[in-house]
């Protein structure tokens, strides 16, 4: 989303410009784990999956190769972060969700919490807090604005290139309390800005942002519960907000979900 150091005029922009110059990749035997710990090395949304590799053995996460060098042909799937984390999360409770009840989906949740000892999202915040000081002045739990503010597209790029975030949440002032009014995507500045023509620089966030059934959650729910969330309303962030619903505390992404598998594994 680096579009203003370019000049932002994506006719003038090829896709060789913008795009990662090494890839990780999974193969067609690559397991589910296999590729939630691929993208947690990589730190990519998308894994592309290879029928081979050119000089490379398939599937192995040590060996990146430049993306120019994967031939159309040897790619036969690209699979999202989201979508490998909803099939580790039917994998891990044995369910597809739509086949229960909220009580059934909750139980199986809570016994697979305890096999896997698998954190909850108070848990996760505190993980992002030490990651947050240790950045120093880069690091934030959350980026945030007010509609009232009246930033541009432009100026929401700017601060997500500058903290390395994928969202930013809006918040509108009522009765002195700062209350979640919408979230900014990179999906969002993507398909309702770019994709039409929008001036970036001169449309406010509030004409693109997602603002209605948001998902959220709270720090008493779980890591189950944000990746049931992300797959069931198709999103890839999910603002922390305090008891009430107002303060947003923090953003949990996908990548933070699969980080916190894989770390969950590890231990």
């Amino acid at each position: 989303l680096g579009l203003h150091e370019v000049g932002g005029e994506l006719s003038n922009l090829r896709a060789s410009d913008i795009m990662e110059p090494k890839i990780r990749y999974g193969s067609l035997s690559s397991s589910v784990r296999d590729s939630l710990e691929i993208l947690n090395e990589s730190k990519q949304d998308h894994l592309p999956i290879l029928a081979y590799s050119s000089g490379a053995a398939v599937g192995d996460a040590e060996a990146p190769i430049k993306a120019e060098h994967a031939k159309v042909l040897d790619v036969t799937a690209i699979i999202s972060a989201k979508q490998i984390i909803g099939q580790f999360y039917f994998d891990t409770i044995g369910a597809f969700p739509e086949e229960m009840t909220s009580e059934e989906r909750f139980n199986l949740e809570s016994e697979a919490l305890k096999a896997l000892k698998l954190p909850t999202v108070k848990n996760l915040m505190k993980t992002k807090q030490q990651r947050s000081e240790e950045k120093g002045p880069l690091g934030t739990m959350v980026l945030n604005t007010l509609v009232e503010d009246e930033i541009s597209v432009a100026e929401a790029i700017r601060q997500m290139n500058k903290y390395n975030k994928g969202s930013v949440a809006v918040m509108e002032i009522c009765r002195d309390v700062p209350i979640l009014k919408g979230i900014v995507t990179e999906q969002d500045i993507v398909r309702r800005a770019l994709a039409i023509g929008l001036d970036v620089h001169e449309t406010p966030v509030v004409e693109i942002m997602s603002c209605s059934n948001l998902a959220t959650v709270t720090t008493k729910e779980t890591l189950l519960s944000c990746a049931f969330k992300m797959v069931d309303c198709n999103v890839r962030h999910l603002p922390v907000v305090s008891p009430k619903g107002t303060h947003v505390l923090a953003m949990i992404s996908s990548k933070d979900v699969v980080a916190y598998f894989c770390e969950a594994w590890d231990k």
